[in-house]
C-alpha cells in the first residue's frame, strides 16, 4: 500500500513539473497494446469455452475438470462488500467470500445435477499475450431451461508445456434469477381519445399528450405502426420528474394522415414542427422504441443543439437488414413476402371477418397489456384506412429510404448522454439453427454498441428478461434509463446554456417586449427566431 502511495505521489509531482515547466517530453510507450498472439491460439482458447459449455450440458465432471489447471483454482463470484462486512460482524471475522475449495464444488454440482444445466456466453472477447490469455463475456446460467443467474464472467488461462490451454481462474458477477415480465396493464383513459391536436402542415394535425412539468422535456416516439399508448407504463413514472410527451405519428393513433411517405426524415420534420407549434421548448431528451429509435437518432443528428440526451429502447438500426440478410439470406425473401401480404391491409374492411387471418394481420388481436376499453378503441382505429396506409408506408421505407437517410446523416452528437437498452437474446425460431440465432443476437448487440459509441457518454444495457417491447415487459428498466439521462443532462453545460436562453425568452415574452437587436443571443420574439437562437448560441460546439 505504501509503495502504491509513493508511486501515486511521484506521478503527481511529475505531472505538476511538466505542467509548470512545459519542457519535459513524455517517454515513448511503444510497448503498450502490443501483444504476442496467434489465430491458432485464439481458436484453441475459443474451443475451451465451447468445451466448457458442452461439459455442463452433458454433466461431464471429468471433462470440466480437465479444462482447469486444477480443481483448486480461484473459482468465485465475490460477494458485495456490505455482505462481507455483515458476515464478519456476525461472527466470521476471516470471511472474504472466496470459496477455499476452488472449482471442486462446482465440478461436483455439474456431475450430480438432476436437472438440465447450461451456461450461455455472449460477446466473447479474447486477449492473448504469449502463453497467458484472458477471456471475458456476458453469461446466463440456466437450470431446467430457466435463467438462474446472469452477469459478467472473466477467465484467466495459461498455455501448458504440452501446448494446451488451461483455465486457472474464473471470476463472475452475480445477479441471481432475473425478474419476471411485468403483468401491468395500460389503463389511462387519455390514450383512448385525442389529447391535443396541433397543426403541423396547413390543417393537418398531430396528436400529442404531455404530462408533468419541468425541463428537459422527454419526448416518446413509439415503434413501427404504434402510437402514444405504447408508453402507458413509462409516461406516468417520468412525469413527476419532468414534462413528458408521447405523440402519434402521421396517420397513427389520433393524428391526421399525411400525403408524404412514412420515412424517418418526414417523421423528424413532422415532430420538429409539432414541438415548435405546440411551444414545447428544448432541450429534449428523446426516447425511441424500435423504429422510433431510428427517428429520434435522425432528429438528434438534424437538430443536435436542441437535444440533451437519448434513450433508445431495443432500437432498429440502419444496417440491421444487411446484418440479418447476410446471416440468413432466406429472410430477405420472407420480408418481401410479408410486405406484399400487408398490401391487402389497404383494402376495405368490408371483406374482413373478425378472427380471420386478414383481420389478425391487419388489425391484430386484443393485447393483454391494454384494458378492454383501450383495446376496443385500438381496434376501431386499426380499421381506418389512414392507419393501415401509415403502417404499411413505414414498413415499406424502414429498410430502404429511412435507413439511407440515417446513413447519410453525419455530424457529431457531442458528448450527450445516450443509453441503449437491448432485449434479452432471442431463442431460435423453427427455421433457425442455434448458430444462426446466436449470430443474429450478436449482430443485434453489435449494432446497439455502435449507437452507444456515438457519444463518449454512451452506454448499452441488456434487459433480462424482456422481449422487444422492453417498455412494457420491464418498464422500470426504461424509467431508470430515462431518469439517468434526464439527471445527467441537467448537470451538463449545454443544459445551462438552454436555461439562460429560456429565462431571457420568458422575460421578454412576459414583458411584451419585441424590440429589434443585433445581438444574436438576445431573446427572440417568435418560435422560429427562438429556435434559430438556440442553434447558434447553444450549438454543436457546446458540449454536455
Amino acid at each position: 500500500m505504501k509503495f502504491r502511495s509513493a508511486m501515486a505521489n511521484s506521478k503527481f509531482c511529475a505531472w505538476v513539473l511538466a505542467a509548470v515547466l512545459g519542457a519535459a517530453q513524455a517517454q515513448s510507450t511503444d510497448h503498450i497494446g502490443r501483444y504476442e498472439s496467434t489465430l491458432s491460439d485464439k481458436d484453441a482458447i475459443l474451443q475451451v469455452t465451447q468445451d466448457f459449455r458442452d461439459a455442463l450440458v452433458n454433466k461431464d465432471g471429468k471433462k470440466l475438470a480437465a479444462l482447469l489447471l486444477s480443481p483448486q483454482i480461484l473459482f468465485s463470484s465475490p460477494p458485495s462488500p456490505n455482505y462481507v462486512k455483515k458476515r464478519q460482524a456476525d461472527g466470521e471475522p476471516t470471511f472474504n467470500g472466496i470459496d477455499p475449495k476452488g472449482a471442486a464444488g462446482f465440478i461436483e454440482f455439474v456431475a450430480t445435477s438432476k436437472t438440465p444445466i447450461e451456461e450461455k456466453f455472449y460477446n466473447i472477447k479474447v486477449t492473448q499475450d504469449g502463453h497467458v490469455a484472458w477471456v471475458s463475456f456476458d453469461f446466463e446460467f440456466l437450470e431446467n431451461n430457466r435463467i438462474e443467474n446472469y452477469g459478467l464472467e472473466a477467465w484467466q488461462l495459461l498455455k501448458t508445456v504440452d501446448g494446451s490451454w488451461k483455465i486457472f481462474s474464473v471470476v463472475w458477477s452475480s445477479h441471481g434469477a432475473p425478474k419476471t415480465l411485468s403483468t401491468a396493464t395500460i389503463s389511462d383513459p387519455a390514450y383512448r381519445t385525442a389529447q391535443r391536436l396541433v397543426p403541423v402542415e396547413g390543417t393537418r394535425r398531430l396528436n400529442i399528450y404531455c404530462t408533468g412539468s419541468g425541463s428537459p422535456t422527454v419526448v416518446l416516439d413509439a415503434g413501427l405502426g404504434d402510437s402514444a399508448r405504447a408508453w402507458g407504463l413509462v409516461q406516468p413514472e417520468i412525469s413527476p420528474l419532468t414534462r413528458t410527451c408521447a405523440y402519434d405519428r402521421a396517420g397513427l393513433g389520433f393524428s391526421d394522415p399525411s400525403n408524404r411517405a412514412g420515412t424517418s426524415a418526414n417523421i423528424v420534420d413532422d415532430l420538429h414542427r409539432l414541438l415548435g407549434n405546440a411551444d414545447i421548448q428544448p432541450p429534449y431528451v428523446l426516447v425511441g422504441h424500435s423504429f422510433g429509435g431510428m427517428n429520434v437518432k435522425l432528429f438528434a443528428r438534424t437538430y443536435t443543439p436542441e437535444v440533451a440526451g437519448m434513450v433508445l429502447v431495443d432500437p432498429s438500426h440502419e444496417d440491421q437488414s444487411s446484418m440479418i440478410w447476410d446471416i440468413d439470406p432466406e429472410s430477405k425473401a420472407q420480408n418481401q413476402s410479408y410486405l406484399e401480404s400487408l398490401q391487402e391491409c389497404k383494402q376495405s374492411t368490408a371483406d374482413w371477418v373478425e378472427g380471420s387471418d386478414l383481420f389478425k394481420r391487419c388489425v391484430g388481436e386484443a393485447s393483454p397489456r391494454y384494458t378492454p376499453e383501450l383495446n376496443a378503441v385500438d381496434t376501431l382505429l386499426a380499421k381506418q384506412p389512414a392507419r393501415r396506409q401509415a403502417w404499411v408506408s413505414e414498413f415499406e421505407n424502414i429498410f430502404i429510404a429511412s435507413s439511407q437517410q440515417l446513413r447519410s446523416a453525419n455530424g457529431s452528437l457531442g458528448d450527450m448522454p445516450i443509453i441503449v437498452l437491448t432485449k434479452e437474446p432471442a431463442k431460435p425460431t423453427a427455421r433457425e439453427t442455434q448458430a444462426m440465432r446466436d449470430a443474429k443476437n450478436q449482430g443485434w448487440i453489435r449494432l446497439h454498441n455502435h449507437i452507444a459509441t456515438l457519444s463518449p457518454r454512451g452506454a448499452r444495457r441488456t434487459v433480462v428478461p424482456s422481449g422487444h417491447y422492453i417498455q412494457q415487459d420491464q418498464p422500470e428498466a426504461v424509467v431508470a434509463a430515462i431518469r439517468g439521462v434526464v439527471l445527467a443532462s441537467r448537470a451538463s453545460k449545454r443544459y445551462k446554456q438552454f436555461t439562460i436562453v429560456l429565462i431571457k425568452r420568458e422575460s421578454v415574452l412576459n414583458e411584451d417586449l419585441v424590440s429589434p437587436t443585433n445581438d444574436p443571443c438576445s431573446p427572440a420574439s417568435s418560435s422560429r427566431q427562438w429556435r434559430e437562437m438556440i442553434a447558434s448560441c447553444a450549438g454543436e460546439s457546446t458540449s454536455l
